[in-house]
């Protein structure tokens, strides 16, 4: 396939108006080539890399984690932590559709290096423990409390052990939709049903009987 990339660089960093576009457009790339050897191939004059328009809300993650993808699209189903090394073209465009029509899109702002934290796993699980004052609030909502250690031991037993997604990518998929058929989430997320439901119910959502799906308490009429 053909790519189209484009790159905002920041040449005085802290200064307004001082942001450079350069473009590029790669031919007859293989969906099989990785982000990484994309970018290399790009030859684009940008050591620092920034995707906030695909992760908006993942960006201190990629801060700490330079060289991971929260998630990708992998055959149907979500897959976490995604090195830069094995994030292959077609994923990418499958969990970013506007990418084969209107190309990559980036800033300088990320690095993408090959060292991998070697705290890895016991950052995510900090994150987790740090979402818990957010998700709590909404799980008052749904008329179920629990503490900050709680909810990291369910959310570590609903994931495949060491694959533990960080809470700004799970929190992206879901809130991406205004209504959820759980069964639908739990396949793309690769967990149980029932374990959606939580998922579910922890950001707000409140299952529709009518129509057989979950939807966001704000969208919810209470007649």
């Amino acid at each position: 396939m053909d790519l189209k990339i484009t790159c905002n660089i920041d040449l005085a960093e802290g200064k307004e108006n001082t942001y450079k576009e350069e473009t590029m457009y790669l031919h007859d790339i293989s969906e099989e080539s990785t982000f990484f050897e994309i970018l290399k191939e790009s030859k684009l004059k940008c050591d620092i890399i920034g995707l906030e328009k695909y992760y908006p809300n993942s960006c201190d993650f990629m801060d700490n984690c330079p060289n991971v993808l929260p998630y990708l699209m992998v055959d149907g189903k979500y897959a976490w932590n995604v090195h830069t090394l094995d994030a292959k073209l077609k994923d990418f465009c499958a969990t970013h559709s506007m990418v084969k029509e209107k190309g990559l899109f980036l800033t300088n702002k990320q690095v993408f290096g090959l060292d991998s934290n070697p705290d890895f796993l016991e950052y995510i699980v900090e994150l987790w423990g740090n979402y818990g004052d957010n998700i709590s609030a909404a799980l008052l909502l749904t008329g179920e409390i629990i503490s900050k250690k709680e909810l990291v031991k369910r959310i570590s037993k609903m994931f495949k052990e060491n694959n533990l997604p960080a809470p700004c990518a799970v929190e992206e998929i879901i809130l991406s939709r205004e209504k959820w058929n759980h069964y639908e989430l739990a396949e793309k997320l690769d967990i149980r049903p029932d374990s959606a439901k939580m998922l579910l119910r922890g950001f707000g959502y409140k299952w529709l009987n009518n129509e057989k799906l979950y939807s966001r308490l704000e969208d919810v009429t209470v007649t």
